[in-house]
């Protein structure tokens, strides 16, 4: 914890009797352990909030509240046809999804248009070879990569859910280049 590599202590507070006292984490001291071995003490944690955290969220909500962002025009929900049929919508969004990955909006958006123009399709991608999807997402973050993935999950789209998209997020981790953002 970087805590402990800052020479800091983190502290849980324990009242008993309308005393206070501190147990440190990192060293389990506690001034009066006979209360809290007989069960007379109430731990409690600390309540900290940083200095201004509200100000400070009130200003990203005034900046936010113009929805002038280029995720709020060209984000992934942004990327699918609308006059697509749902299953359609569904797929593009997903692909719009594994596209995002270390790819600014306004790229990931060009290259969703590109798709679109060609057939943002499971029907048309399977067919299309990986090296001239590579050239249509192209200049997206690790473009071979994804180019590889996209036309698998095209492939699994096409034949085991009839170009549709897996209903359940764990067949959608199964995919090829999809999974749950490791922390």
């Amino acid at each position: 914890m970087i805590w402990r590599r800052l020479g800091l202590r983190a502290f849980t507070s324990v009242t008993s009797n309308n005393k206070l006292f501190k147990i440190s984490k990192a060293s389990s001291s506690v001034e009066d352990i006979e209360d809290i071995r007989n069960g007379q003490a109430e731990a409690k944690r600390l309540h900290w909030e940083p200095s201004k955290w509200m100000e400070l969220l009130d200003g990203v909500r005034a900046m936010r509240a113009k929805k002038d962002a280029p995720v709020d025009t060209m984000g992934c929900h942004m990327c699918a046809d609308p006059k697509a049929e749902p299953k359609e919508r569904r797929f593009q969004i997903l692909i719009s999804l594994l596209l995002s990955a270390q790819t600014k909006d306004e790229v990931n958006f060009a290259a969703c248009g590109r798709l679109r123009d060609h057939g943002f399709i499971p029907t048309k991608l399977k067919d299309t070879p990986e090296e001239d999807i590579a050239r249509l997402i192209y200049p997206v973050g690790f473009y071979k990569t994804k180019a590889k993935n996209l036309k698998a999950i095209a492939e699994i789209c096409y034949e085991r859910y009839g170009s549709d998209i897996p209903h359940s997020i764990e067949e959608l981790c199964k995919l090829p280049g999809i999974g749950k953002r490791e922390p």
